[in-house]
């Protein structure tokens, strides 16, 4: 493609994304084109498009979590103005703190340590472990695994060593567990108040990563409802974006991802990450369906979007 062909396609995504004739799903595809492309002037493009796209939880929190991946340092005002308003949604917020992180400058430390007590759970919990990976040497280096397309996490998944020694010290894990029983300590140790959040995280993506039966339904352990209090509606979400990434594995948890989008009582940022990861993995556009018309806007547009792309994908 020459330099006027991707100057073209970049503004035929830009068109989609300040059109008020766009449909959600047609928007959503657009801001993925475009960190696809992922150059500067589509980094550019991205935050132009933001205040076009019709106060949309959804879209707005794409578009800034596509922006954080990308890692382009002149996008940082853009973050950092979406991180302090205070007008904004705060799963809005919480993308652009995660963005903040991933540009590994620990110049941005005040910025982040301004929310740690914030009364929105999804914006301070977010920070807390923003500033954990600004610290944490192994996270510098980290720059994604190839077969989840190199995507950035808020933490990198434990080394196998490195877990081992810790569960070890705490449970005594021996060379005698079986693989079930090393993920049940696994487990507990996530689970446990005083593990942070930051290496709560760490033990999930060991568990995505481990890629085993028991780790995947370690995994939809943590949605449990009766784990709420020990495990906060950041990691639940996160659980969710993990089990996308897996796409067909985390099929055997189709029953505990309905039960998740289903229950009301749940955060919205769970429910909506519960429909993308269940889209990932299942084709059951009649379940999903049911969404279409949630009173949840972002949990609404999440199921309208996830239909569209399995319909998308099936033809």
């Amino acid at each position: 493609m020459d330099s006027t062909e991707l100057a073209q396609k970049k503004q035929k995504f830009f068109n989609i994304l300040s059109s008020s004739q766009s449909n959600v799903t047609e928007k959503y595809k657009a801001v993925f084109e475009l960190k696809t492309i992922g150059d500067e002037e589509a980094a550019d493009l991205l935050v132009q498009a933001f205040p076009n796209l019709d106060g949309s939880e959804l879209l707005k929190h794409e578009l800034v979590y596509a922006l954080g991946q990308m890692r382009n340092p002149k996008i940082m005002p853009f973050l950092l103005k979406t991180l302090n308003d205070e007008e904004e949604n705060p799963i809005v917020r919480h993308e652009a703190g995660e963005g903040v992180a991933y540009m590994n400058d620990r110049t941005y430390f005040p910025e982040l340590e301004k929310y740690v007590d914030c009364p929105h759970e999804e914006l301070r919990d977010t920070c807390r472990i923003a500033l954990k990976r600004l610290e944490d040497k192994d996270a510098e280096s980290y720059e994604g695994l190839a077969k989840y397309g190199y995507t950035l996490e808020p933490a990198p998944g434990y080394a196998k060593d490195a877990l081992k020694k810790i569960i070890e010290e705490k449970y005594g894990a021996s060379s005698g567990d079986s693989d079930e029983q090393y993920i049940e300590k696994v487990l507990q140790y996530i689970l446990d108040p005083e593990t942070h959040l930051y290496h709560k995280y760490k033990g999930l993506y060991y568990l995505r990563d481990h890629e085993t039966v028991p780790a995947v339904k370690a995994m939809g352990e943590l949605l449990a409802p009766e784990h709420r209090e020990k495990t906060g509606a950041l990691l639940r979400h996160e659980v969710c974006f993990a089990l996308g990434e897996i796409n067909e594995r985390a099929a055997v948890l189709k029953e505990r991802l309905e039960q998740c989008i289903s229950d009301e009582t749940e955060k919205e940022i769970v429910r909506h990450e519960a429909i993308s990861a269940y889209s990932s993995c299942c084709n059951d556009m009649d379940f999903i369906r049911k969404f279409n018309n949630d009173s949840a806007r972002v949990v609404k547009e999440s199921a309208i979007v996830a239909t569209d792309m399995i319909d998308y994908w099936a033809h």
